[in-house]
């Protein structure tokens, strides 16, 4: 049996726990308590420099807000240097330091007049390109009532305009999913915005086309038979008109009510510059840029990958490295014996693990000794005052 391989944990935290049985502990349980413990608490207790690695991906023209929703569970820290094209760039995770020195500041024009209908209406905004999800137009009625109209990104070069929003009772999961929204008037054609749903999450965020209605069921052009099924909430918006981001153009615009003749339609919206982007927010789960990329660009910043969960098999490369084998076995002994109540023997196992633990990061300790705070003796990467070798 080789050191520190699948097999090896296994046994030993069957030793250790006392359960060297499958009747005891059967081996598809006992995996469950190894994968837990790897990818939830061993990043946690442990980070070797084995798991510093390189993240990269590729920036969309015009697209400054990146979700990190995919590669979560990937990863479970990003931090500096980060280089966009090999250029190094600025790193923030507090958006008062971030946006303290590049702004989201909203301007605000005449769009247009009232001329006693609901529309539509059209004008144009003067401050561009259009930052997405920022638009907000608005108007009074006859009363006095606030009309207001936001965007939602269709694509990045143009988003539609609502007026308001419905609430959704159901989605159902079928080729064409049929969307119950009490109370709504819509028609077949009509474009049809939905945010805000739980357990059918990647119905979010969408454009979709009305393709029948029935009462409070709306047919709409998606195939939902793969998603999770509709849990509850969500929020259901119809297109009352278009902007074109690039150049503010605003068109087909309808308010749910009639704006009296001579009232002026306002508009207001973040604008940006386009360039290389040389700083980067991360925060809420999104990497945030500034400026708007204006070509395609290579983004590296420093991960820390989590370890693999491990299937049945355990596999030729279990662990990763070979001084993790007693971390993990004492750990996840940790776990079933936590389970279990067993504190007496949870305390005697805690003290194992924590010496395996201290002995596993020696190897990390000794790389980040290499590292030095840089000073005017001393420029930290490895070369004596004067950098590159010479000393002067």
């Amino acid at each position: 049996m080789a050191l520190n391989d699948f097999n090896y944990i296994k046994a030993k935290i069957r030793r250790v726990t006392g359960r060297p049985s499958i009747n005891q502990l059967t081996d598809a349980e006992l995996i469950d308590y190894i994968n837990s413990f790897l990818v939830y608490d061993f990043p946690l207790h442990t980070r070797d420099f084995y798991n510093r690695q390189t993240y990269s991906f590729q920036l969309t023209p015009s697209v400054a807000v990146y979700s990190i929703q995919a590669i979560k569970n990937i990863y479970s820290n990003f931090e500096p240097p980060l280089y966009v094209d090999g250029f190094l760039s600025q790193y923030f995770q507090n958006e008062q330091g971030f946006y303290s020195l590049y702004p989201r500041m909203k301007y605000s024009t005449n769009l247009s007049a009232g001329n006693g209908t609901v529309g539509p209406y059209a004008g144009s905004y003067s401050y561009t390109p259009v930052d997405p999800g920022t638009v907000v137009i608005s108007t009074t009625d006859a009363n006095g009532v606030v009309l207001v109209a936001n965007d939602i990104k269709i694509n990045s070069t143009m988003g539609g305009l609502v007026t308001g929003h419905l609430a959704i009772t159901g989605i159902s999961q079928a080729a064409q999913a049929v969307v119950t929204v009490p109370g709504v008037t819509v028609a077949i054609g009509d474009l049809v915005f939905i945010e805000g749903v739980q357990g059918m999450t990647p119905i979010n965020g969408g454009s979709y086309t009305v393709m029948n209605v029935v009462g409070d069921d709306i047919t709409i052009n998606v195939n939902s038979t793969a998603y999770n099924p509709y849990l509850l909430g969500g929020l259901f918006s119809i297109q009352a008109g278009t902007i074109t981001y690039a150049t503010g153009a605003v068109a087909g615009l309808i308010f749910p009510a009639v704006v009296p003749v001579g009232n002026v339609i306002y508009m207001s919206a973040n604008n940006y510059v386009r360039a290389r982007p040389f700083a980067m927010l991360y925060f809420n789960n999104e990497f945030r840029f500034w400026p708007y990329p204006d070509r395609s660009y290579t983004v590296t910043i420093v991960a820390w990958a989590n370890p693999f969960a491990i299937t049945a098999a355990g596999g030729a490369l279990f662990p990763e490295l070979n001084q993790w084998g007693d971390v993990i076995a004492y750990g996840a002994s940790l776990k079933i014996l936590a389970d279990n109540l067993d504190l007496e023997s949870y305390g005697k196992v805690k003290l194992l693990f924590d010496e395996s633990k201290r002995l596993a990061e020696r190897r990390t300790m000794k790389q980040l000794s290499t590292q030095r705070v840089a000073t005017i003796y001393d420029d930290g990467m490895g070369y004596p005052a004067g950098g590159f070798g010479y000393p002067f």
